[in-house]
């Protein structure tokens, strides 16, 4: 059974969905760069991210079938 796309679901995937492409962008330049501001930044982007998925998924339900897919996502620059 689906479920109807309100305006308020079709903003919060449009907001998930924007915190994803900063976050994959600012990876990307991480990969070359290594950038404390740009550190910052994905952090600050990642916690935004994580709270729209959490707060999509506690109203409306797993985003796919197995919920949040980059939970586990470690890159070389994120390990200490």
């Amino acid at each position: 059974m689906s479920v109807p796309i309100t305006n308020e679901r079709y903003t919060l995937l449009r907001r998930i969905s924007a915190l994803g492409l900063a976050i994959y962008d600012t990876r990307l330049y991480l990969d070359i760069h290594d950038c404390p501001e740009a550190r910052e930044y994905m952090k600050e982007r990642y916690a935004e991210y994580k709270d729209a998925v959490e707060q999509y998924e506690n109203i409306y339900g797993p985003i796919n079938p197995v919920g949040h897919p980059c939970e586990d996502v470690r890159w070389a620059w994120q390990v200490d």
